[in-house]
């Protein structure tokens, strides 16, 4: 153990001070724009692959049927939840408000802060909740500008 040094002041080092940063990669809205993007590129897919036909007279209904059917929009959601540690808690930190509220309209309600994995859940249901709020409003007008009218 180091000897004591008068010469050395708490005011140096004063660990009261200590300021912490934290540097999110990808904020929550960053996540949600890249899950619509994936979604898009789902449907363009689909459509190039003949997946999607105009004359099978499609409309939104089909259109969310065909990337639930398999569980894709699930699977597009859930890849854009962070899976490294940092990550996962400095978005929560950032964003814990909303975060725990998406989880309230979730259907993952019945967790528990202490539950494992409940901070990536969270994530998971604000994506799932705004991708889902995207395709209810928004995808319509998008597949009726990029390729043809729906019924």
């Amino acid at each position: 153990m180091s000897k004591y040094d008068p010469k050395i002041t708490h005011k140096d080092y004063d660990t009261f001070r200590t300021e912490e940063h934290i540097s999110v990669n990808q904020s929550l809205d960053d996540l949600v724009k890249s899950a619509i993007e994936s979604v898009k590129e789902f449907f363009i897919y689909e459509v190039e692959n003949k997946n999607l036909n105009k004359e099978d007279n499609l409309t939104l209904d089909c259109l969310r049927d065909s990337i639930d059917y398999n569980g894709d929009l699930h699977n597009i959601i859930d890849s854009e939840v962070p899976i490294y540690t940092h990550e996962i808690r400095s978005l929560f930190f950032i964003n814990e408000w909303a975060l725990v509220e998406a989880l309230e309209y979730s259907c993952f309600e019945i967790l528990k802060p202490t539950d494992e994995n409940y901070k990536q859940i969270c994530i998971f249901s604000y994506i799932d909740m705004a991708v889902n709020n995207w395709v209810s409003e928004e995808l319509e007008n998008w597949f009726n500008s990029k390729f043809w009218e729906l019924e």
